[in-house]
């Protein structure tokens, strides 16, 4: 069981489970099929996150979306 901590805000939270799963960006952005570059503008908050990229990170990291949101503070 993996127990993920609160880590501020949304960005921080995309950053902190692409780095515990060992992915880098490159990596995670073929997995969540978007360019680097936007995976980079979502985990730095200079973009904010759409519904449809909330539900693939959901999906890919198996976590819930109101831990994605800053809803749920621990996703165990």
């Amino acid at each position: 069981m993996v127990i993920l901590r609160p880590v501020g805000t949304t960005g921080n939270r995309l950053k902190y489970l692409r780095k515990i799963r060992g992915l880098t960006r490159k990596e995670a952005a073929v997995k969540l099929d978007m360019k680097e570059e936007r995976l980079q503008d979502l985990e730095t908050g200079r973009k904010g996150l759409t519904l449809g990229e909330a539900i693939k990170y959901a999906d890919i990291y198996n976590v819930s979306l109101e831990y994605i949101a800053g809803r749920k503070k621990v996703e165990y």
